[in-house]
């Protein structure tokens, strides 16, 4: 009887030995399922957060490009108006130095006429002598 008692206490203790592995092993897997989804939640937060940086950053990039391209149409627009201006200043240049072509001829002609002025007013002071002297002739 003892030993049936002593088998049966032993028996009763393994019994509930594997009711305790096999609750500690549910709650195992409970906590193993509970971890991997867990996990699986996390890297699914990294990926959108990991998208939401990639959209930013690509916002950004298409933004600097815009604004490139602002600043590309900016330099040729001022490089645009600098052959203009530049074409402009070559014109009045022309201009000026038509002008001043211009002014040269007309002091050479000044010149022209100013020394045939002389020539006309010495002839003429030499008329008026020589018609002086030929009054006196007559008169004298």
């Amino acid at each position: 009887e003892f030993n049936d008692e002593v088998k049966e206490k032993l028996n009763e203790e393994i019994t509930d030995k594997i009711k305790e592995v096999r609750k500690a092993k549910e709650k195992t897997e409970k906590s193993e399922k509970w971890f991997a989804s867990g996990l699986i939640g996390l890297n699914q937060v990294r990926q959108l957060e990991n998208k939401h940086y990639l959209t930013v950053l690509k916002n950004n990039e298409e933004s600097q490009n815009i604004k490139v391209q602002d600043l590309e149409k900016q330099v040729l627009d001022k490089t645009r108006e600098t052959e203009e201006r530049k074409k402009e200043a070559e014109v009045a240049n022309d201009m000026l130095n038509s002008q001043k072509e211009l002014i040269n001829n007309l002091r050479r002609e000044l010149g022209e006429k100013m020394a045939k002025l002389s020539l006309v007013s010495e002839e003429s002071k030499r008329q008026k002598t020589l018609i002086n002297d030929l009054k006196e002739g007559f008169n004298g």
